[in-house]
């Protein structure tokens, strides 16, 4: 991952080794559990409102999820796209990902919802704390 500072914008790039969309049909997609990979746009989109809230730049903050299997095309284009529009600058969906973000976090921290495991052991290969939960 990394800042970058190309002309009239920032580009966060995170860089992936799949080939996967650079799309999601709404904001609301970033945050479902049960998609592989809503957390790359997700992960993306958080790196680009840290970036933003650390006042680095007053420039337009553009979030990009790089696949280098799909870099050699002529046409591709590596910026996020939420129903078909480009993410040309973070501050448009800003306001709408923190109050989901502020929901997910209020939801982890409940005492009234049990931690529990997740059904797809596939998440869990990679996982620092397979061990602690068993896996």
């Amino acid at each position: 991952d990394r800042l970058d500072i190309s002309g009239n914008y920032v580009r966060i790039v995170d860089y992936k080794t799949g080939s996967h969309e650079n799309t999601a049909k709404t904001l609301g997609d970033l945050f479902k559990r049960n998609d592989s990979h809503a957390g790359y746009y997700f992960q993306t989109f958080l790196y680009s409102l840290a970036t933003k809230r650390s006042k680095r730049t007053q420039l337009p903050i553009k979030p990009v999820l790089f696949y280098t299997a799909k870099a050699g095309k002529r046409d591709y284009d590596p910026t996020l796209t939420i129903d078909k529009t480009k993410v040309e600058d973070i501050c448009a969906y800003e306001q709408e990902f923190e109050e989901q973000l502020k929901e997910l976090i209020k939801e982890i921290f409940s005492k009234d919802k049990p931690f529990a495991k997740t059904s797809n052991t596939k998440y869990c290969e990679y996982c620092d704390y397979r061990k602690m939960c068993g896996r």
